[in-house]
């Protein structure tokens, strides 16, 4: 192997492993918001809770970066080891470069939909 597969192989297993992390946060929010939903559906009160809406909309914030994250993280490759086209890109060129900025969006977004989930818990009890 040469320099430049080893290079290939070291950068694809980073990759992979951030990959694997955001499958986790978008299984772990997918969790969260059919709670969420459940939870709606059997609350006592029928009056719309601003902390729940406020969690689904982080939930589907870090489902849909952590989507967007993998997409990136795919173009990124290609774009550093010059492997096919491009193509046309549903991304700006900064969001390929830096994918962790996604990345970092999808984590806070799952916190801070844990975050409100549990203070909406909390109201309930």
């Amino acid at each position: 192997m040469n320099a430049s597969e080893q290079e290939f192989e070291k950068f694809v297993k980073i990759i992979d492993m951030y990959i694997g992390v955001t499958k986790n946060y978008i299984s772990l929010t997918t969790g969260l918001l059919a709670f969420m939903v459940a939870f709606d559906k059997f609350a006592p009160s029928k009056a719309p809770d601003t902390y729940l809406n406020i969690a689904i909309l982080f939930a589907l914030t870090s489902i849909l970066c952590g989507l967007y994250y993998q997409y990136l993280a795919v173009k990124l490759t290609q774009l550093t080891f010059r492997i096919g086209t491009i193509g046309l890109s549903l991304a700006p060129n900064i969001l390929i470069q830096r994918p962790g900025l996604v990345f970092g969006v999808c984590q806070v977004s799952f916190f801070l939909c844990a975050l409100f989930l549990g203070l909406t818990l909390l109201r309930a009890i």
